[in-house]
């Protein structure tokens, strides 16, 4: 509830802004964020925690969630990509079951992302993200009862908008080509592919590599060439994949690009000059995200009727 409340606050003071107010919106007198972010109108929320002793309650804890800051509305295109930002995350949350072990772990672990700034609130992120796309394997097409779970999935470009307003030294990452290409090839393998699978797609020909978010998690921590070797023999498999895809059905368009050896020539220079730790955990967010063109039937609706 609180995560919900920093993000709805930053919602309503962009859709009552003076500048980028809605239509149907009236604008609170005096709130200019042209230039500004919504932390500059307020910058947290305040949060205490009560505990019962019987015919009393004593405050337990006081914390202060940061209303989000992650980049400047210079324009009424940045404050619809805000909205729309906002509004993902708002659904990712609500997603989330807060009486369940692991999911409430994750809901935690944003609302770590919210309680810091800067440098460190990015980082939270992505490690919040890589457990997210793992988690998101794990759910979409969970049969409950009567009813088919899909849980929403992030977006890449609006992942990449935050990156570059929160640390833009890491967009030499992420728009690397070879980080692109691989982190499209990883998405294609994991919750694109379990996805089709999980629908009954007829187009839903690729192996899920269900494991490939939990190597990539664990050897991006680990000294050495560990991260890079999991990562090449990944793209060994991707690339035949693609390559006995198009021979099976005689179409070259049957399956998409491999990655070329200049694309993994290019991410092996990335893993040099960031490391293996950093490349590996923006790899594993970013690559768990879907891009805007894929369809987006039941990436949306938390449940549907079975």
């Amino acid at each position: 509830m609180d995560a919900l409340a920093a993000l709805r606050c930053a919602e309503l003071l962009i859709r009552h802004s003076q500048e980028y107010h809605a239509l149907d919106a009236e604008p609170f007198p005096g709130l200019q964020l042209s230039g500004k972010t919504p932390e500059a109108a307020i910058s947290g929320v305040l949060i205490t925690h009560y505990q019962s002793l019987g015919n009393a309650k004593a405050v337990s804890a006081m914390t202060t969630i940061a209303v989000p800051g992650w980049f400047r509305i210079q324009s009424g295109m940045d404050a619809q990509d805000w909205l729309a930002i906002l509004d993902e995350h708002q659904r990712v949350i609500r997603g989330l079951y807060d009486d369940r072990s692991d999911e409430i772990a994750l809901l935690i672990a944003y609302r770590r992302f919210l309680e810091k700034r800067g440098e460190s609130a990015l980082w939270a992120l992505v490690q919040f993200m890589e457990r997210y796309g793992a988690f998101v394997m794990k759910a979409n097409g969970l049969k409950q009862g009567n009813r088919i779970r899909w849980v929403t999935r992030f977006t890449d470009q609006y992942f990449r908008r935050i990156v570059m307003g929160m640390n833009n030294q890491l967009m030499d990452i992420v728009k690397n080509p070879g980080f692109e290409a691989i982190a499209r090839a990883v998405r294609q393998a994991t919750v694109t592919a379990q996805n089709k699978r999980a629908r009954r797609d007829k187009d839903a020909w690729r192996e899920v590599r269900y494991e490939l978010l939990h190597d990539i998690h664990r050897t991006r921590q680990v000294p050495g060439n560990a991260f890079v070797e999991c990562v090449s023999e990944f793209i060994s498999r991707y690339n035949y994949e693609n390559a006995r895809r198009r021979e099976v059905t005689k179409d070259i368009q049957a399956a998409p690009a491999n990655v070329s050896d200049e694309e993994f020539k290019s991410f092996i220079g990335v893993v040099d000059r960031h490391g293996a730790s950093v490349v590996g955990a923006l790899l594993a967010a970013y690559g768990s995200c879907k891009e805007k063109w894929e369809d987006n039937q039941n990436n949306g609706d938390n449940e549907e009727e079975k």
